[in-house]
């Protein structure tokens, strides 16, 4: 019953430990990332990834790797897409 039971077990077990590797390893290259790119700590980077400075974490992305004008100039354009629609 035993056998049974490991015979069940050891596929799950064995995919959540892949899961969790590849979840280790992501971080890693998102901490890479942060450290090489931006002079940030890769613990910072991950921080600022998850709270963000604005609700629009897309935004916060575009404004981590492109800029603060950069996205101001996607606001205006939006701004000014919204008003030709009205």
């Amino acid at each position: 019953m035993a056998l049974l039971a490991l015979y069940f077990l050891l596929p799950f077990i064995f995919f959540m430990v892949t899961l969790g590797v590849i979840g280790i390893f992501g971080i890693y290259v998102i901490a890479d990332i942060g450290t090489r790119y931006h002079g940030y700590q890769g613990v910072q980077f991950i921080y600022w990834l998850v709270n963000g400075d604005s609700k629009d974490l897309k935004l916060d992305i575009i404004r981590w790797f492109c800029g603060e004008n950069y996205v101001n100039m996607l606001i205006d354009i939006e701004k000014r897409n919204a008003k030709a629609r009205k």
